[in-house]
């Protein structure tokens, strides 16, 4: 006999329907939902009960529950399945088929939020990779519970879930383990050993290899049923900092050891420890790449996963972390990579592809890039990475208050605890590089300014990446090898100053596009077509000499050659000929800028005529000179010794005595 019930469904299969379109079916009681019924959420509907949510089953494959639009469960979830007994074994034992969350795109899925205690499982689909281009696939598994259980997400499972390789320790089979987890305080992903539990808000690695067995249903195609228990409502990790193993450095601040593991990194770049080996024995640049001499690389970089089954809202920072202070870059790891790009959504419109990373910078207090980026969709992933000399010791909670349905983040939305920060003063420009059918080949590069954001002090990184900003400092001299996705600058201090754009590794003679994007006031509002208050961004063909004032609906065609790369820069609010006569300040100062591969120019100051020009390496040897160059629209090529790099000084004298001396790094 079935127990006495506030709200009895207990019905006729397809008796009871829910399709509500664009609307809310609220119970404020407990919920029974038996197995003779359909409950079927439709799209854009939102379902919510005020009490709990009892499941239960008698059939070992129906789809009782059906999902594409959004269930809300404010106490607990439980499902209880009558035994289907086959072969001896009752095959209801510990699934989740009853309740799917189905999957149609990356912007149309069921989600779910309990704000309870959860006991009762569920499915979470998700279209699947091509094994063959994605060997280790990262995931975040938003159950709690033992691992092997993600084996009943795959039915063509050969093998069995691999987790015999202990943590820590050389196995001969390391590779062929079924699931890996990043390790947050070490950079190395540790194998997931037998009956260990999941950890949801883990960035996890899915083994797709032929030996991890489980890879059957990996075609690009399929849709995959992962299934488990919903996580807890607070999911936290503490005490994070990254360290190198077995490297020590003696920095003073141990009594007892005089050495200190977390310090390893203070004076050390990329390249003196990237040779170093793990616990497994493997070398660091086997996660990390070849690297640089950076001595920020790898350091600071923090992987987490959303641990929910709804959407993650990380856009109040001080909700959930403890160094809301600080700046850091959010880089959001995506399953698709190209995608169509239009006025309206631009960059945020993915459609399905490789691997595509979404990024997003937050400095005093303000977000600037991608607001994709700050919106982490159920099974997505993110990287947190600080920039800084010293090493953080990072906390994050993750709690009811950051789940979301939202399938954007733009005002007037609000997080559940503090509306998004908007600014008068923030503009920001997104470029985008697309192909003649108009689909993105590189990620958006993004040019942001405010009263709050200080010149100069960006996020750096070197990069393959197609299109890339040169960094620049408060004087408007470019920094040559610092390089980043989002530029920030303010935006009082950096009018008429070059904000230069790199292009890379496009085959001569294709043909592309720059699109743009506009925001204003913050990267959670909507795309604009001119930007409000005469504010403007212009881009300048350097080959052309012609500016161009930027609008949602510029486009500028590309024509790749040999002149391609460094072609194009930006401007914000005056160019060089639009500086009134009484813009003093706003008059170029000299600047030395990497123009190709060996090349490096002079920008003269634009109020002189005639300039001297001398380089000197740091010894003090004068490597060239050359005097009297006509100061001009044409900037001039430092004579540099071929094929040596290293720290030189370029000294310019005008004819008027001014003089300044620049230091230009060669790489």
């Amino acid at each position: 006999m079935q127990k006495p019930l506030k709200l009895l469904l207990i019905m006729k299969k397809n008796l009871l329907t829910l399709s509500l379109i664009a609307s809310v079916f609220t119970y404020a009681q407990d919920t029974y939902i038996g197995s003779n019924a359909v409950v079927k959420v439709q799209p854009n509907t939102l379902f919510y009960n005020g009490g709990n949510v009892t499941l239960n089953a008698v059939t070992n494959t129906a789809e009782i529950v059906k999902n594409q639009g959004n269930i809300v469960i404010n106490n607990t979830f439980e499902s209880t399945s009558s035994p289907v007994i086959l072969n001896g074994e009752d095959i209801n034992k510990n699934v989740g088929q009853h309740f799917v969350n189905l999957y149609t795109d990356n912007k149309n899925y069921g989600q779910v939020i309990i704000n309870g205690n959860a006991t009762g499982k569920l499915t979470m689909q998700k279209k699947s990779v091509n094994k063959t281009s994605i060997t280790q696939l990262p995931i975040s598994i938003p159950f709690a519970g033992n691992v092997t259980e993600i084996m009943n997400s795959f039915p063509n499972n050969t093998r069995g879930f691999r987790g015999n390789c202990p943590i820590d320790t050389q196995c001969g089979q390391r590779y062929w383990m079924t699931l890996y987890k990043w390790n947050n305080n070490s950079i190395v992903n540790d194998a997931v050993v037998d009956a260990d539990l999941f950890q949801p808000g883990a960035y996890y690695l899915l083994n797709l290899i032929d030996n991890a067995g489980i890879n059957g249903d990996f075609d690009g195609e399929k849709l995959i049923n992962y299934k488990g228990t919903a996580a807890p409502e607070n999911v936290s990790f503490t005490g994070l900092k990254t360290v190198i193993h077995n490297y020590r450095v003696n920095d003073g601040n141990n009594p007892n050891n005089n050495t200190d593991e977390h310090n390893v990194f203070q004076g050390l770049t990329y390249n003196q420890w990237k040779s170093k080996k793990n616990k497994y024995q493997e070398t660091y640049q086997s996660y990390l790449g070849n690297g640089t001499d950076d001595l920020q690389f790898g350091k600071n970089m923090f992987r987490f996963g959303n641990p929910y089954t709804s959407n993650l809202d990380l856009s109040n920072v001080a909700s959930w972390m403890n160094l809301p202070g600080e700046t850091f870059e959010l880089i959001k790891l995506a399953q698709s990579y190209t995608h169509s790009w239009n006025n309206t959504t631009g960059s945020s419109e993915n459609s399905t592809g490789g691997d595509q990373y979404v990024t997003a910078t937050y400095t005093n207090g303000a977000w600037s890039g991608d607001a994709e980026a700050v919106l982490i969709r159920p099974l997505e992933m993110f990287r947190i990475k600080f920039h800084k000399d010293n090493l953080v010791t990072l906390n994050v909670d993750f709690k009811d208050t950051h789940k979301t349905f939202q399938q954007t983040l733009t005002v007037p939305g609000t997080t559940n605890t503090s509306p998004r920060v908007q600014s008068s003063e923030f503009n920001q420009l997104e470029v985008l590089l697309v192909d003649n059918d108009n689909n993105l080949i590189s990620e958006p590069v993004y040019l942001a300014n405010s009263s709050n954001f200080e010149t100069g002090a960006n996020i750096n990184k070197t990069s393959g990446n197609k299109m890339l900003l040169i960094e620049e400092d408060i004087d408007g001299n470019i920094i040559a090898n610092a390089k980043s996705l989002v530029n920030t600058f303010n935006n009082s201090d950096y009018v008429g100053k070059p904000l230069n754009l790199e292009l890379n590794n496009l085959p001569a003679g294709n043909s592309y596009k720059l699109r743009f994007n506009l925001k204003e006031n913050s990267i959670f509002t909507e795309n604009i077509e001119q930007l409000s208050n005469n504010n403007k961004f212009y881009i300048h063909d350097k080959v052309n000499d012609t500016f161009t004032e930027i609008s949602a609906n510029t486009v500028v065609d590309i024509n790749v050659n040999n002149e391609t790369a460094n072609q194009y820069a930006f401007y914000w609010n005056a160019t060089p000929r639009t500086l009134g006569t009484g813009d003093v300040t706003k008059t170029f100062k000299t600047q030395v800028y990497k123009y190709a591969e060996d090349v490096y120019k002079v920008k003269f100051d634009s109020s002189k005529t005639l300039a001297n020009v001398e380089v000197y390496n740091v010894n003090g040897t004068k490597a060239s000179s050359q005097n009297n160059i006509q100061v001009n629209n044409n900037d001039y090529t430092l004579k540099l010794p071929v094929g040596v790099s290293g720290l030189f000084i370029v000294k310019v004298v005008y004819n008027d005595g001014t003089t300044n001396n620049i230091k230009v790094l060669v790489d």
